[in-house]
C-alpha cells in the first residue's frame, strides 16, 4: 500500500504543512497502535509492504520501522525531491549540472544514522527497497521524455550519481550484513526521447526509461559521470526496476511483462503505484497479486493510496482506500503544526458500490477490518483510567473490552499465558458493561492466574506516544531522579527522545520499586509502559539504553504479524504480544505484583515497611496519575 497520509481534510490546509515525512515520530498518532493504527490496518488488509514518499533525513525513523516490522510489513522509503530540484540554493538540477552526488550523500548518510541502520550496522530488517527518485522522467528535467536526447542523458546522470552517493554513504557508515535493493520508479509515459535498441523506435511505457538507465549504469562515462564506487556491479546485484501504472492492469502479462522480461531477463520488477480512473474498480488487483505469487521477475504492486491525502487535489485523492470521518481519534503536533487526526471512513467503488478496503483485503488475502468501528471509541487509544474504562464499557462490546484488558496487562509487564484465551474472553465479557469499575477490574486482573508477569519487565517509552509527551515525562522524572543524572546520558541513548526516555524511565522506575505499582508510576499519562522484555527488546537501541537489558537473552519474535489477525477490531501491536514470556511468573495472589530483577534486591525490612494490600495499591493509582509520576 502506498502511504502518504495528510491529517487534514482540505487542500488548503494540507498545503500548509511544513513537510510530508509521515514516517517520523511526530506522525505516530497516524500510524501507531495508540493512535489511528494505520500500519495495523494495512496488515489486516493483507498488505506486506508500505511504500513511502516524503523523507526528511533530520527526522528519526526508527520507531516507524520498528512498528512496521512488528506488524510484519516491509518498508520501501524513497529519497525526497528536495536535493534534486527543490533545494534553494544548491539543487543538482540548478547548480551541479544533474550530478547529484554532493546533495544526496549527506542526506542518505543521515537516513542511515537515524533509523535505517541498527546499532550493529546492519540495515533495519523492515527495509526492503530504497527509491532513488519517484518519476525522475517528469522531474530531472521535467521534459526528459519529450525534449530530445539530452533530456534522458541528464536524467540518467542524476540517477547514477545519486545511486553512487547512496553507495558511498553506506561505505562511510560501515553498513554490513544483508543489503537492501534500490530502484528508480518511472512514470508510465512513453519516452519519445529514448531511442530503442539499435536506434529503433521508442519502447513501451517506462521501458524506454529503464533501458537508457540500464545503459547508463553500465556505461556511466557516456553520460558525463565518473563514479566513485562500482555502480555497475551494485546495479547488477542490487537493483529492482519499477514504474507507476496508469489506467488499470488488464492483460498485464501480455501487454507489459513479456516485453519487460525479454529486455531485462534477470532484473526484478514491481509496480510502485497502481492508479486507475475514479470509479474504475479493483478488478485488476487480484490478477496482479496472482501473477506475483507465481515467482519470477514480477514482485507485486502497491495500491494508491491508503487514504485520500487530505484532499490533495490530484487523482490520488479520489483513489484512497479511506476517506476521513467526522470525528478525531488523536491530536498530532507535526513540525509545530497542531491538528486533529481524523478517523478513517471506508471509501466505495463508484461503479459497483463495493467497499475498497474490503476489495483490497479480498485480493491481498487479508481478513479485513470492522469498518463500522473506525470512528467509534478505540480501546487502543483511551486512557487506562476510570474514564477510559467507562468509555469502552459503554459500548457493551466484549471484543473491545478484550483489547482494553490486554493493553492493561501489557502496562503491568505481563501477557496472557498461552492457552488462556478463553479465560481472557470470560474476563472481557464480565467487565463489558457499565456496572463495574476500573479499580475493580484492575484488582481482579492482578489476581488472575491466566496472566504471566515478566521478571525482566522494565518501564520504557510507549512507542505510540507523541515525542512532546515523552519529553515532558523525561523532564519530570529527571527532576525527581536520585541515583542517576540526566546530564550524563550516554551519547547513543540521546539520539532521539524515545531512546532517552528508555534510559530515564527504566532507571527512574528502579528507584521507585517496592513503593508503587507499575501502572501508577510508569504510565506517566501515556508516555511510558511497564513492558515485557519480549516487547522492548524488539525496539532498536533497547539493549543500549534500557537499564539492565544488555545481558538479557534475545526473546522469540513477537506474534503480531502471525496470529492470523482476523479479530478485526485489532491487530496485535508491538507492545502487547500474545505468547507467554519465557520464565514469566503466573500469579493467583491478590497481593502479587509483577516481579522484577531489581525488586528481588530490595531488603526484607523495606518490603515489609512498604507492603500494601491490593486495595491500598489500587487506591494510589489516581493519586500518582494526578501527580504525573
Amino acid at each position: 500500500v502506498s502511504y502518504g497520509p495528510v491529517p487534514l481534510k482540505s487542500q488548503a490546509g494540507a498545503s500548509q504543512l511544513p513537510e510530508d515525512d509521515f514516517f517520523c515520530d511526530e506522525a505516530a498518532p497516524l500510524w501507531g497502535p495508540a493512535g489511528r493504527g494505520d500500519l495495523r490496518i494495512m496488515r489486516l488488509l493483507g498488505a506486506n509492504l508500505v511504500r513511502l514518499y516524503g523523507n526528511n533525513p533530520a527526522n528519526d525513523h526508527t520507531n516507524f520501522l520498528d512498528e512496521a516490522h512488528a506488524e510484519g510489513l516491509g518498508v520501501a522509503p524513497g529519497m525526497s525531491d528536495y536535493p534534486y530540484y527543490q533545494q534553494v540554493p544548491g539543487s543538482c538540477l540548478s547548480t551541479t549540472d544533474f550530478n547529484c552526488f554532493t546533495q544526496v550523500k549527506p542526506m542518505y548518510l543521515e537516513n542511515l544514522r537515524k533509523g535505517f541502520m541498527r546499532p550493529d550496522k546492519t540495515y533495519h530488517p523492515s527495509l526492503k527497497i530504497m527509491n532513488i527518485l519517484n518519476e525522475p522522467d517528469l522531474k530531472m528535467p521535467p521534459t526528459a521524455d519529450t525534449d530530445g536526447p539530452e533530456g534522458p542523458k541528464k536524467m540518467c546522470r542524476a540517477l547514477i550519481s545519486a545511486f553512487d552517493a547512496m553507495l558511498d554513504a553506506e561505505r562511510e557508515a560501515g553498513v554490513t550484513g544483508p543489503l537492501i535493493n534500490f530502484t528508480a520508479t518511472f512514470s508510465y509515459a512513453i519516452c519519445a526521447s529514448c531511442q530503442g535498441p539499435e536506434g529503433g523506435p521508442p519502447l513501451g511505457p517506462a521501458l524506454g526509461q529503464m533501458a537508457i538507465l540500464d545503459d547508463a549504469m553500465r556505461n556511466p562515462g557516456k553520460y558525463g559521470y565518473t563514479p566513485v564506487n562500482d555502480i555497475t556491479a551494485a546495479y547488477m546485484a542490487r537493483f529492482t526496476h519499477s514504474f507507476n501504472l496508469r489506467g488499470g492492469a488488464q492483460d498485464f502479462q501480455g501487454r507489459y511483462l513479456d516485453a519487460y522480461a525479454r529486455r531485462f531477463p534477470a532484473t526484478p520488477l514491481y509496480v510502485g503505484d497502481i492508479r486507475q480512473a475514479a470509479g474504475g474498480g479493483l478488478a485488476d488487483i487480484g490478477p496482479l497479486v496472482d501473477l506475483s505469487a507465481r515467482g519470477g521477475l514480477f514482485l507485486g504492486a502497491a495500491y494508491v493510496r491508503f487514504d485520500a491525502a487530505g484532499g490533495a487535489g490530484d487523482q490520488d485523492a479520489a483513489l484512497g482506500l479511506f476517506g476521513h470521518g467526522a470525528s478525531s481519534v488523536a491530536r498530532m503536533n507535526y513540525s509545530g503544526a497542531l491538528s486533529q487526526v481524523p478517523c478513517l471512513a471506508a471509501e466505495q467503488d463508484a461503479s459497483s458500490g463495493i467497499s475498497l478496503p474490503a476489495a483490497v483485503a479480498g485480493a491481498y488475502g487479508g481478513c479485513g477490518i470492522d469498518e463500522d468501528a473506525l470512528c467509534s471509541v478505540n480501546p487502543w487509544t483511551v486512557e487506562l483510567t476510570q474514564a477510559g474504562y467507562s468509555r469502552v464499557a459503554a459500548l457493551g462490546d466484549a471484543s473491545k473490552m478484550r483489547v482494553f484488558v490486554k493493553r492493561l496487562v501489557a502496562h503491568l509487564g505481563g501477557e496472557v499465558s498461552q492457552g488462556e484465551g478463553n479465560s481472557l474472553e470470560y474476563f472481557a465479557h464480565k467487565y463489558a458493561s457499565k456496572g463495574a469499575s476500573f479499580f475493580r477490574l484492575y484488582s481482579d486482573l492482578r489476581a488472575s492466574r491466566w496472566v504471566a508477569f515478566d521478571p525482566a519487565a522494565r518501564c520504557v517509552v510507549d512507542r505510540s506516544a507523541q515525542p512532546s509527551l515523552v519529553a515532558e515525562a523525561i523532564e519530570r522524572m529527571c527532576g525527581y531522579a536520585n541515583t542517576f543524572s540526566c546530564d550524563a546520558i550516554p551519547g547513543e541513548c540521546g539520539q532521539n527522545v524515545y531512546q532517552k526516555g528508555d534510559y530515564v524511565f527504566s532507571r527512574y522506575f528502579k528507584e521507585l520499586s517496592g513503593y508503587v505499582n507499575p501502572l501508577a508510576s510508569c504510565y506517566s499519562n501515556g508516555a511510558a509502559i511497564y513492558s515485557t522484555s519480549r516487547s522492548y527488546l524488539q525496539n532498536t537501541w533497547s539493549r543500549q539504553c534500557v537499564e539492565g537489558a544488555a545481558g538479557l537473552p534475545q526473546p522469540a519474535p513477537l506474534a503480531a504479524a502471525t496470529d492470523g489477525g482476523c479479530q478485526s477490531e485489532t491487530g496485535q501491536p508491538s507492545n502487547s504480544p500474545q505468547a507467554a514470556v519465557p520464565g514469566a511468573q503466573s500469579t493467583g495472589s491478590t497481593t502479587a505484583r509483577p516481579s522484577s530483577t531489581w525488586a528481588e534486591d530490595v531488603s526484607p525490612e523495606r518490603r515489609s515497611a512498604t507492603k500494601s494490600s491490593s486495595s491500598e495499591e489500587v487506591g494510589r493509582i489516581g493519586e500518582f496519575l494526578a501527580m504525573g509520576r
